[in-house]
């Protein structure tokens, strides 16, 4: 899955392996035509399990536009025909890996993570206080996971979110209730009428609602958590989940849904 990482996370050692599938591109990337390009095939796996790895990152080194693997840890990365490539991998609870490929057709290899133990047990332990704040509502919560955004048929995360909940974006037009939490030209329709939603991403109020959220994709985002049909909705990004891991941030409170 092609796509251009807002922010990012990995580790990795190669050998030179069988390739298992290929991945399906998400952006287009803006150099040469494909015609001229070399596609760069492989697997992401676990270096301690050897188990392989959904939504790592890779990508030529100084370049922000790669890929994210499949299910099967797969990636196809297309780049220009030369004798050595230079690239990185990289995924949350995991050392970025940065190393070099040479020899005129390095097509097919294996990229090998090492798995970082602190990080795998602060996201353990992180997913723990998203499920925990979560039963502490009294309201309906709906949640899509990493690996459901990391694998989003589409690129557009609130009809996404739709798809997903039957949760709709519909225009506000002039009979809203909730109050003016935001700008956004978007509503949801909760109990019959349309309602501006509450929309935080990485906790920090979206004033753009869910046009501010449409700014990203599925793939940005670490979580997204839907309140209330769609009333309330919290995103957090990889960015702001490896800020939670380096001891910097805590989820906030959700006594307003109380």
């Amino acid at each position: 899955m092609q796509i251009n990482a807002r922010s990012r996370l990995v580790t990795t050692a190669v050998s030179v392996a069988a390739f298992v599938g290929a991945s399906s591109p998400v952006t287009a990337q803006a150099t040469a035509d494909a015609t001229e390009r070399l596609v760069l095939r492989g697997t992401i796996v676990d270096g301690v399990t050897g188990e392989p790895l959904h939504g790592a990152f890779i990508a030529p080194l100084g370049s922000e536009t790669g890929y994210l693997t499949h299910e099967n840890g797969t990636f196809a990365l297309p780049v220009l025909p030369q004798s050595d490539y230079y690239l990185y991998a990289e995924l949350i609870g995991y050392e970025t890996y940065r190393f070099e490929i040479s020899g005129p057709d390095p097509e097919v290899f294996v990229v090998t993570l090492r798995p970082n133990p602190i990080e795998l047990e602060g996201i353990r332990v992180l997913v723990d206080r998203f499920e925990r704040r979560r039963k502490g509502v009294a309201v309906q919560v709906r949640s899509l996971s990493r690996e459901d955004l990391v694998s989003a048929p589409i690129t557009d995360v609130v009809d996404y979110m739709g798809s997903r909940f039957g949760i709709f974006a519909s225009y506000c037009g002039g009979g809203t209730s909730g109050g003016a939490f935001g700008t956004s030209s978007d509503c949801v329709y909760r109990r019959g009428r349309l309602v501006q939603p509450r929309v935080y991403i990485d906790e920090i109020p979206a004033f753009g609602g869910l046009d501010e959220l449409r700014e990203y994709r599925p793939q940005d985002l670490y979580t997204l958590e839907v309140y209330d049909r769609g009333t309330t909705i919290l995103a957090y990004t990889h960015h702001f989940v490896d800020r939670v891991l380096k001891g910097g941030r805590h989820l906030m409170p959700l006594a307003f849904l109380r």
